[in-house]
């Protein structure tokens, strides 16, 4: 090096550590993940609570509406020029707000007793229990759905910018300027915040709902003007009063149960020995939640192995329904399985996908395996609408779907339990011995098990039809309903190594809430299979 005056000067050698450039390389990239890493959680928290404050899509009862969480711990239900309902909160993500998108009747003037009807029917147990699990699961679905897209796109933006915009945006977040800003407005957003929860009213019920014995429930605007002039304590407390008549009926069957149990045990006490595992069989409900509701309790107080369903979940198969098919799994344990067949009032577009949705193993004609147990069956190629006359869905009839079915089994081989709603529908792999059990609904009648031995007398298949768990009596409604004929609940029991059936026992629950429960019945070749046809004796 040159100097001022032009002598040449040696510059001070520094030592220098010197780092392995594999250890740097590692350093470094350990370094980067972990900033990629915190990049992509931060983006994910934003975007979660950006979707869990935003308004999700959502459908409660008959209607389509917005849900998203709020500060007041509450379940309020926004409809529009109708008012304000709401009730307690019983969700694990607190305050939860249901803006109702169309509502029936703009002003409500010329609301009518059916339309009030509708709306009151929110505060039916069932009904309540259901709409406040949709929403809490679209919140959280908004919000996961929201926190990946924050998570990608704050990757992808630290991936964009590369080395030099990183350093770009560090030191402008380490401008002192920016930091007074944010630190002002991340300020006022808590004090607001705070305000806005300190002063959101808290939950008071109406008095004239507690006085016709619905507390817990507040109304404002007309909703509440049109039940308490129009209709009184009647359009209430007609729910209120169907509450308390399944509730009783379900505790009927809980006590006649333990009764039946204990009876059994005096008389064979070595029968608890056997290993067997029990499953609880419907059919039939057509959207009566209460009922659906019971099976469930039934389900886990037994500890199923499974939950089946043989159709006609719903009552026209519409996406308002919804609350219908998700009765069951909404009561139900975690852990125990429901497989359907759909029925001729379901739908195999919306109703499969509202049971996809809710957990249920939807049959599609492919065999399939819950717990062990080979299941083939397929929705009815029949189809009931409302305002459509009964009609038959695609170019398959019942009979060549039965064909084909039974041929399916045959190519499987080893079918456990085949289920269809219409009955005719398993005729040919009951009459091939192609499964153990052949399970259908439909009729609404209890068809006790008939037997069809093979040829060369080693397979047995036990066919039986289910009554209906909803009472669905013909031309009366059984959505928040009363029992309109008998209502039928099977329980099958299996061995649990060869996965045959051993017995069933039925559980019938009777229009005057009286319960009767049969002992088990045993399947066996031996045992003169039943008139077909015949209802279930008293």
């Amino acid at each position: 090096m040159l100097d001022l005056q032009g002598t040449n000067v040696q510059p001070e050698h520094v030592p220098i550590q010197e780092i392995e450039p594999q250890q740097f390389g590692a350093v470094e990239r350990l370094k980067r993940v972990g900033a990629y890493a915190t990049l992509a959680a931060a983006g994910f928290t934003g975007g979660a609570i950006y979707g869990a404050m935003s308004p999700a899509n959502v459908t409660l009862g008959p209607h389509e509406a917005t849900v998203q969480v709020i500060a007041a711990d509450e379940l309020q239900i926004d409809l529009g020029p109708l008012g304000e309902l709401s009730v307690e909160s019983h969700t694990p993500i607190g305050g939860v707000k249901v803006v109702v998108k169309e509502v029936p009747d703009g002003d409500g003037a010329t609301a009518d007793q059916s339309e009030a009807k509708q709306y009151t029917q929110f505060f039916s147990e069932p009904e309540r229990q259901t709409m406040q699990h949709e929403a809490t699961w679209s919140i959280a679905k908004h919000a996961l759905t929201y926190g990946g897209i924050g998570a990608g796109s704050a990757l992808l933006g630290g991936w964009a910018i590369g080395r030099r915009g990183r350093q770009a945006t560090k030191d402008v977040l380490q401008s002192r300027r920016l930091q007074a800003v944010l630190g002002v407005g991340l300020s006022l957003g808590i004090l607001t915040g705070s305000s806005q929860i300190e002063t959101s009213k808290p939950f008071a019920q109406d008095p004239f709902l507690a006085s016709i014995g619905l507390p817990g429930v507040h109304m404002d605007g007309k909703l509440l003007e049109i039940i308490a002039s129009k209709f009184g304590p009647d359009t209430i407390g007609y729910l209120h009063n169907l509450d308390d008549y399944y509730r009783e009926i379900e505790t009927n069957v809980q006590t006649a149960y333990d009764a039946k149990l204990a009876q059994e045990a005096t008389i064979s006490p070595a029968a608890s020995q056997k290993e067997t595992e029990d499953a609880v069989w419907i059919s039939d409900n057509h959207c009566n939640t209460q009922t659906a509701s019971i099976a469930a309790g039934l389900a886990n107080k037994i500890s199923a192995v499974f939950v089946l369903d043989s159709g006609d979940q719903t009552m026209g198969g519409t996406a308002a329904e919804r609350p219908c098919a998700a009765a069951l799994p909404n009561r139900l344990d975690d852990g125990i399985p429901m497989v359907v067949s759909l029925g001729n009032h379901d739908s195999r577009d919306v109703t499969a996908k509202m049971d996809k949705d809710l957990g249920y193993k939807v049959l599609d004609s492919t065999p399939i395996e819950v717990n062990g147990y080979r299941f083939l069956g397929d929705s009815d190629v029949n189809r009931s609408e409302f305002n459509v006359p009964f009609h038959q869905v695609g170019p398959e009839s019942t009979k060549q779907q039965a064909a084909r079915l039974a041929d399916a089994a045959a190519k499987a081989g080893d079918i456990d339990i085949a289920m269809t709603h219409e009955p005719e529908t398993g005729n040919d792999i009951a009459q091939r011995t192609l499964a153990k059990l052949v399970l259908a609904g439909h009729t609404h009648v209890f068809r006790a098990p008939t037997t069809t031995i093979s040829p060369d007398g080693t397979e047995a298949t036990y066919q039986m039809v289910n009554g209906t768990t909803g009472g669905a009596a013909p031309n009366k409604m059984t959505f928040e309903s009363r029992l309109g004929k008998d209502a039928t609940i099977v329980i099958l029991r299996f061995d649990k190594q060869t996965k045959s059936p051993i017995a069933y026992r039925t559980i019938v629950m009777h229009p005057d809430k009286t319960v009767q429960i049969s002992n088990m019945v045993p399947f066996a070749p031996n045992v003169p299979p039943y008139v077909r046809g015949t209802e279930l004796p008293r």
